[in-house]
């Protein structure tokens, strides 16, 4: 019976002193830490109050920082060397995504325009800027008129059923740019007007798609004109001389009163010059055709 006894006695005896080195451990490693702790403060505090300390610092950030800068470099020429880093937008093959501000304004996106109220574009400018449309074309034709698309004036243009093409510069006098389509035909034209009262007429895409809805962009510079028709480039229209310098209270319009047979949506404008690429993007969109029921 007195050896049950002695083994309790030496388990608790064991127990007891298992338990007084695990908390002497511990205590050890809370003391070594806080020490560390206290070592690594003190350290940090002696470099940024001694001038040398301060000055290392300073001297590795400008390492870095001059580094930085040469990687940057040599990024940017391999990405304008035809190796794509940068990606710009969604569409873009680089490898590091830089987003940008846009600063992109769309009117009219759940109704069509209507020919007596402007677009509420803000910032606009005669040039230097970009615009693009969503169009829609009837299959019936109603009148033998110039189908006016998109014009800048001080106020609405309402257009009489005996008006021909020759007399657009003439009807649009503080426009620079007249967009419309053939009279007879399905074909877009531009009508861009200079300073000094010259005018250019061009056709800028054949055979439009009727009844159903395409995108046009077109970008404007101080002498030509960009037209894009889906996101690709179809036509660049030149005249030899500055093109008139539109006035601030000069707004943009969609189809006049007559053209009834041309429907005029997404309205958007961007107060630059924005890249092939972003108009390609913009372009290939999905277009609503509930906007024009």
């Amino acid at each position: 019976m007195s050896k049950p006894l002695r083994t309790e006695a030496y388990s608790k005896e064991f127990n007891k002193s298992t338990t007084t080195a695990t908390d002497t451990r511990a205590q050890k490693v809370k003391d070594e830490t806080a020490d560390a702790i206290k070592q690594v403060t003190a350290t940090t505090a002696a470099l940024f109050t001694s001038g040398t300390g301060f000055k290392t610092i300073v001297q590795w950030m400008f390492f870095i920082s001059l580094g930085a800068l040469i990687l940057f470099i040599l990024l940017m020429i391999l990405h304008y060397a035809g190796i794509p880093v940068f990606s710009f937008t969604p569409n873009d093959p680089g490898l590091i995504r830089l987003p940008t501000a846009e600063n992109k304004q769309v009117c009219n996106t759940k109704t069509p325009a209507v020919y007596n109220a402007t677009y509420a574009f803000t910032n606009l400018l005669p040039y230097g800027v970009t615009f693009g449309l969503d169009v829609f074309i009837k299959s019936e034709f109603t009148t033998t008129v110039p189908r006016v698309i998109w014009y800048r004036a001080n106020g609405y243009v309402s257009l009489e059923n005996t008006a021909q093409e020759s007399d657009l510069p003439a009807l649009f006098p503080n426009s620079n740019m007249v967009l419309y389509l053939d009279p007879l035909k399905n074909d877009l034209k531009i009508l861009l007007q200079g300073m000094t009262g010259k005018t250019v007429t061009d056709t800028c895409v054949e055979n439009v798609p009727i009844g159903k809805s395409f995108r046009i962009h077109f970008a404007l510079t101080s002498q030509t004109v960009e037209v894009y028709f889906s996101g690709q480039l179809v036509k660049t229209v030149t005249i030899k001389e500055k093109l008139l310098n539109t006035t601030a209270e000069s707004n943009v319009f969609g189809p006049p009163n007559i053209v009834t047979s041309v429907k005029v949506a997404n309205a958007m404008y961007w107060p630059y010059l924005i890249s092939p690429t972003i108009i390609l993007v913009s372009g290939t969109e999905v277009i609503n055709p509930s906007i024009f029921v």
